[in-house]
């Protein structure tokens, strides 16, 4: 019977963990001997193994503190990311019902001024959507500093 490169190639992973049976170990060997392509990708394979298997984890010395950090600080621009999106609806939503009602002629005048604040307002919060999005260590920095 012969066996085909295919289930050969199965076996390695177990070869080179020495979790095979002699039997597999036996086809592995006389496979390798009788494919010198096959066994010098199989070499390559077993020299990285190695290099994997060399450098070991290394836990991180302060306990998880770096991936604790990392983490609040991606929800601290998540958050900041979703308040000014909220803010910016909200505010462009109030201007334009205050030029419609100023269209309207409710309020007349007084209504397009807070229009204007308004929307000021939305552009400002919209800039900080923005900079949530694309900019996120300028969220951190800006959180960090204790003003919002």
């Amino acid at each position: 019977m012969t066996v085909s490169r295919d289930v050969v190639y199965d076996l390695l992973p177990a070869y080179f963990a020495g979790d095979a049976s002699a039997d597999s170990r036996a086809l592995v060997d006389e496979h390798l001997r009788t494919d010198p392509e096959f066994a010098a990708m199989a070499d390559r394979f077993r020299r990285l193994l190695a290099q994997a298997t060399a450098t070991p984890h290394r836990p991180d010395p302060a306990g998880g503190v770096e991936e604790a950090r990392t983490l609040a600080r991606a929800r601290t621009v998540a958050r900041r990311g979703a308040e000014f999106r909220g803010l910016t609806i909200g505010y462009a939503v109030a201007t334009a019902a205050l030029v419609v009602a100023g269209l309207a002629g409710i309020g007349e005048w007084r209504a397009f001024v807070i229009a204007a604040a308004f929307g000021l307002t939305a552009v400002l919060c919209g800039t900080g959507w923005f900079l949530a999005e694309r900019r996120p260590e300028w969220i951190e920095r800006w959180s960090a500093s204790g003003y919002f």
